[in-house]
């Protein structure tokens, strides 16, 4: 098996982020995952020790939370390997009719979506910069690309993960730092 290095997920306790993991740590990847929330995270973590021992870290994060990446990723390569990569999957969606969001809504969906990919992809850069290399998936949306029914915020928030990676592609790439998005449709998660 290669050792590819070491790559974060984002969301990495359910749904596609788990799912992720779990496809990353079968090629050879060792994993930071992050979550919010201390249980799912242990469940998420005891599933991939099963899987691999000894090959995964888990750490509670909040994306939207400048301060709680930089803690988070603070010292995270000590005595695991080089940062290489980085799937921002964590995210969170909203169904609901343009004149029914509300502020304080839109502004939630946005920090998370699409400030916290940036937060993220900003700290976790620094590290891939100085080994040289390393990949970066942001996790955009269909809705992203396409307007739908109720999805005012959520739209917005992945089509701005959309342009983002776009411009960080184009900024990266001399750092040897290659950028990209998936756009999924409906995927049957918790969070739908």
């Amino acid at each position: 098996m290669t050792d590819h290095g070491v790559a974060i997920v984002t969301g990495g306790a359910s749904g596609i982020g788990l799912a992720i993991a779990r496809a990353l740590l079968g090629d050879g990847w060792k994993l930071i995952i992050a979550d919010l929330a201390q249980g799912p995270l242990d469940a998420a973590h005891a599933e991939l020790e099963r899987l691999r021992p000894n090959a995964t870290k888990s750490v509670i994060m909040d994306v939207a939370d400048e301060a709680s990446v930089i803690a988070g990723l603070e010292g995270c390569e000590d005595g695991f390997g080089p940062v290489r990569g980085l799937v921002n999957s964590a995210g969170i969606g909203r169904d609901t009719p343009f004149f029914e969001t509300s502020v304080e809504v839109f502004r939630k969906v946005l920090d998370i979506n699409l400030v916290g990919t940036f937060i993220v992809a900003r700290e976790a850069g620094k590290l891939m910069r100085t080994h040289g290399r390393g990949a970066i998936v942001n996790i955009a949306s269909i809705s992203g690309q396409r307007g739908n029914l109720g999805r005012s915020a959520y739209g917005a928030s992945k089509g701005g993960v959309i342009t983002l990676t776009q411009v960080m592609a184009c900024e990266l790439a001399p750092e040897n730092i290659r950028v990209n998005a998936i756009a999924p449709g409906p995927v049957e998660t918790p969070l739908v």
